[in-house]
């Protein structure tokens, strides 16, 4: 089952599709769902379980049909005179790529409150550091407590 239609690629590039349009259209939303659930084959339990959106499976769907439909040769550049043509590095005529941007759109939502911490095993809850806290006697000499 897809998630996004050929007639919202349609508006998305802002015109009508023809019959023939229409069955590439969704042979490329095809190939983007084939590709997502290679990656992720319970993609409908993480659905239901709310760990993925689907609004967000189907906007990749529909940026990954619509690349291919705005470029379906894969060109990067193309010149007129003495005719030279680029294709992008390792694409194929009229392969459907989802980027990384976009898979990571659909990776599954964790918690990230202790993102980047580093903790000693053993170790109970992360202390935090205020610079307001007062200083420690170690730290400070003198009897107006300025710092060695």
């Amino acid at each position: 089952m897809t998630y996004a239609q050929p007639a919202e690629i349609a508006v998305l590039l802002g015109r009508a599709f023809t019959t023939e349009e229409t069955a590439q259209a969704q042979g490329f939303i095809n190939d983007a769902e084939r590709q997502i659930l290679r990656k992720y084959p319970t993609l409908t339990a993480m659905i239901a379980a709310g760990t993925v959106s689907v609004e967000d499976v189907r906007v990749v769907e529909l940026r990954a049909g619509r690349r291919v439909m705005l470029n379906p040769d894969a060109k990067q550049n193309e010149r007129t005179d003495d005719y030279s043509f680029g294709r992008i590095g390792a694409v194929a005529d009229s392969e459907v790529v989802i980027t990384d941007e976009e898979w990571s759109w659909l990776s599954p939502s964790v918690s990230t409150s202790d993102s980047f911490s580093i903790r000693m095993s053993g170790s109970g809850p992360r202390e935090t550091y205020s610079p307001r806290a007062p200083v420690d006697d170690y730290y400070t000499r003198g009897t107006r407590g300025e710092f060695w």
